[in-house]
């Protein structure tokens, strides 16, 4: 599985009374659904081209490949369907590409890390 891919934003998740402003419905192109449920966990940038609005995949929304993602920050209404980067970012590829340090200790660097992810 690739380790970037783009995908679409459908809609807001909406319930019978409300829609949720900061939990969206995205759509990964190019997968089937079994792929697109492998990447909950995995990290959202909005605009696709230059990512400034960061969100993260949290569950899947039926059985058709439909993922739920949440932002800490809504998306302005411009952002429905428009395209999203979506991008494997885990705690553990960080710490394998953090640059290694005599002066850093792992505390510290797991802390850089929290901050990174959130």
């Amino acid at each position: 599985m690739q380790n970037e891919r783009t995908g679409l934003i459908l809609n807001y998740r909406t319930g019978n009374k409300a829609e949720n402003p900061k939990m969206y419905l995205i759509k990964v192109l190019g997968a089937n659904p079994s792929e697109s449920c492998q990447m909950i966990g995995w990290r959202l940038g909005w605009p696709a081209d230059d990512p400034k609005i960061h969100g993260k995949i949290v569950g899947p929304h039926g059985k058709k490949g439909i993922l739920k993602a949440r932002f800490r920050k809504g998306l302005p209404g411009k952002a429905l369907a428009t395209q999203i980067k979506i991008d494997r970012i885990t705690r553990r590829s960080l710490v394998l590409n953090y640059p290694s340090s005599t002066n850093t200790t792992s505390s510290h660097r797991n802390s850089l890390i929290d901050e990174y992810i959130q």
